[in-house]
């Protein structure tokens, strides 16, 4: 995601972080400035739960996603994919 301004890229993160749908949040550096993670059984799902929740977020400029459809490898040090 891309916040509007530089204040904004902490308060964005914060705000995603305190999501439970999210699992993973970081400020970046590159083409974005934040990167957030979600599990979500669809497309329609994810359509949904970006434009009903993450748009509304004050600070967010551009939201970028990418659904993943097969994964090969996970670090479940890091966290696991299911409770």
């Amino acid at each position: 995601m891309e916040a509007d301004s530089a204040p904004d890229i902490e308060r964005v993160a914060q705000a995603l972080g305190a999501l439970p749908e999210i699992t993973f949040v970081a400020m970046i550096l590159g083409r974005a400035d934040v990167l957030a993670m979600t599990l979500v059984e669809n497309g329609a799902e994810l359509t949904d739960f970006l434009h009903q929740t993450v748009d509304k977020i004050p600070g967010v400029h551009r939201v970028r996603y990418s659904l993943g459809q097969n994964f090969i490898k996970h670090d479940y040090r890091w966290c696991s994919l299911v409770d």
